[in-house]
């Protein structure tokens, strides 16, 4: 059992319960699997969750296969930076726990420069909530879990800007300035909607499945070459923005990423510091 509980300012469990109940339903799905078999291991080690090092979580982590270590760890390091963060530790008793490798990861799909030009000015002929979610899509390099997830109470207008907060993964939220194609798109929705859902389809929040079908739908009428998801329009903001000269700071200000690791990934050819990557790649596209 788990001993010197008396220093505890809440307990690993209720930390573990609010530090999920702020993620998506599939992300707190996974996370709150690896959470309880963190809990459980400290449990029957007589490790204090609050006490431990990274040492610790490594040794945990290599008595399961790499690909399963590295998900893990993702879902147990975020849980000790939002301890941090919320005053239950003293340290970020996650930081600089080392991730297995495993491998090369798979390449992954995107678009060239024309490719992304042909899908914006299709939707743009649509027009309504299509044109909106492709113009954050492809601007902004936004997931779309966090785009469609989005209300009109997260969007306000500051000197003739659009503001819009974005909850990210593991509870970070940034504050991004939209490139001014990206207002033009939001700006007849946000006249006709004071409340709810920015995106909708048929009355209602448009769905992450209804959104990868218009990607889909719009990438094959704009003839790209390979299969594109939303995530591809996510690999291929990074690539250009990269091509353009952005800053990896900027990049990762627009896309959220919490360090220059997935940048590299998806590179194919701080926050709040407002919209110079998305503001790039959207001059870049209307050179096209």
């Amino acid at each position: 059992m788990i001993p010197a509980r008396a220093h505890w300012v809440a307990s690993p469990e209720a930390a573990a319960a609010a530090y999920i109940g702020g993620l998506s339903a599939t992300t707190g799905k996974s996370y709150g699997a690896a959470l309880r078999r963190w809990l459980h291991f400290c449990d029957d080690t007589g490790l204090d969750p609050w006490g431990v090092q990274a040492v610790h979580i490594e040794g945990w982590l290599k008595t399961m296969s790499p690909h399963t270590a590295r998900g893990v760890a993702t879902a147990v390091c975020g849980y000790y930076a939002y301890a941090h963060r919320h005053g239950l530790t003293k340290l970020d008793l996650g930081a600089g726990v080392r991730r297995p490798r495993t491998g090369r990861r798979r390449p992954g799909t995107w678009a060239t420069r024309e490719e992304l030009a042909r899908m914006m000015d299709i939707s743009q002929e649509l027009g309504g909530d299509t044109y909106a979610l492709l113009a954050m899509l492809i601007l902004m390099g936004t997931r779309v879990g966090e785009t469609c997830a989005l209300d009109i109470a997260d969007i306000e207008q500051a000197h003739g800007e659009l503001l819009i907060t974005l909850r990210r993964k593991m509870g970070h939220t940034d504050i991004i300035t939209v490139p001014a194609r990206v207002q033009a798109a939001l700006q007849p929705l946000l006249d006709r909607r004071s409340s709810g859902a920015v995106l909708r389809h048929e009355g209602r929040r448009m769905s992450t499945a209804r959104a990868r079908y218009l990607v889909s739908s719009i990438a094959e009428q704009a003839e790209c070459q390979q299969k594109i998801t939303p995530h591809s329009l996510r690999r291929s903001f990074v690539t250009l923005a990269r091509d353009l000269g952005v800053s990896d700071e900027d990049i990762m200000a627009m896309t959220g990423h919490a360090d220059v690791t997935m940048i590299d990934y998806y590179d194919r050819g701080r926050r709040q510091r407002g919209g110079v990557a998305g503001m790039a790649v959207e001059a870049a596209l209307g050179d096209v």
